[in-house]
């Protein structure tokens, strides 16, 4: 939802939060399969997951939330 949450919980909860491109201002044409491709796309590129990785993924547009568990293909 915001660089904020994102920072709180790498520190706190020992999480790496990537923000996908859109996260904190979703426009009409972004889709969620949309952003969570960005955001897999952004974290395989900086290496922080590798092909067979699980990768956890928490979204959230407007009042909907969303957990989702990804295997990296």
């Amino acid at each position: 939802s915001g660089e904020r949450p994102a920072q709180q919980c790498n520190f706190v909860r020992g999480l790496l939060p990537v923000l996908a491109e859109g996260s904190t201002r979703v426009a009409n044409w972004d889709t969620t399969d949309e952003i969570l491709s960005s955001a897999l796309e952004t974290a395989q590129s900086k290496r922080y997951c590798h092909k067979g990785d699980s990768v956890v993924v928490l979204h959230r547009i407007g009042a909907s939330s969303m957990i989702k568990v990804i295997d990296i293909k």
